[in-house]
């Protein structure tokens, strides 16, 4: 575990890493309205996790340890493996280390798939309502589903999004807070590499997940074709979500990625631009 993810289950934190996230109280926000609470769902929503699996190394059986502490009955586990070269050895890892995880499915391709395509095939898998991602090697909070499930049964939204932490080469013993917000046409604010959690149906009326660059682009430009369209989206103010990224990695996304951002709008939504 390279001495990084401990958890106290008792209290389904992240005990020595991520004190300062124990008994998290929500507070919720859409459509102007908010609501704060302790996650506690007495009524529970199906929920799939879809985890793209791009390398069989510790970054994917870390990324299985953590989900084992999720406090949350209702859901269900989806893998999808970018190429067929990884089929065997990602599905041993996937079965040796899933202690506690619940229906578990395993999409193997023929091809190499790139990124939009092994999220696509995803929800073609997905037989819930909703879905989330998480990518390896992150993790979820393990109140992290009980309070997706809070919200969408207040709010029915067609998109959710979190707070994360961020955990960089530098720093693999302290998380730091990130709040990352990307705008829209409209000024609207979003966060962006949080917890990502959607409606399958609003994903398929847009025509799922487009081409993108890298693994995080297509639901980026997902968020947008949803934005485009007037999808209901709602902010769950919590810090449920945690990232790893390099400190070069990430200097590099932030100098690239708003130039890229303004050339995508205006490439793909033209119409917006101005608007």
């Amino acid at each position: 575990m390279r001495g990084l993810f401990t958890v106290d289950a008792s209290r389904g934190s992240w005990a020595s890493v991520h004190s300062i996230m124990r008994d998290p109280r929500v507070t919720v926000c859409c459509d102007d309205k908010s609501s704060t609470r302790i996650p506690a769902p007495s009524k529970e929503v199906p929920i799939t996790v879809v985890v793209p699996v791009l390398a069989v190394d510790w970054t994917l059986w870390e990324s299985i340890f953590g989900l084992n502490f999720q406090r949350y009955e209702n859901w269900k586990l989806l893998f999808v493996i970018g190429a067929p070269e990884l089929n065997d050895k990602a599905v041993s890892v996937i079965k040796t280390h899933r202690r506690f995880l619940p229906e578990c499915k395993i999409f193997t391709p023929k091809r190499k798939l790139a990124p939009a395509e092994m999220l696509n095939a995803a929800i073609g898998s997905v037989e819930s309502e909703y879905f989330c991602l998480q990518m390896t090697p992150d993790h979820m909070h393990p109140s992290a589903l009980a309070s997706v499930a809070e919200s969408i049964l207040e709010h029915e939204a067609d998109f959710y999004h979190t707070l994360r932490y961020k955990m960089s080469d530098n720093n693999w013993a302290t998380p730091t807070a990130q709040i990352e917000y990307v705008d829209d046409w409209n000024c609207n604010l979003f966060r962006y590499r949080g917890l990502f959690t959607f409606r399958k149906q609003a994903v398929a009326s847009v025509g799922g997940f487009a081409a993108g660059a890298g693994l995080n682009d297509p639901a980026l430009v997902l968020i947008y074709d949803l934005l485009d369209v007037e999808a209901k989206v709602c902010a769950i103010n919590e810090y449920l979500y945690l990232s790893r990224i390099s400190d070069a990695s990430a200097k590099t996304r932030n100098l690239i990625g708003a130039a890229w951002r303004r050339d995508l709008i205006k490439s793909r939504w033209p119409h917006r631009v101005g608007s």
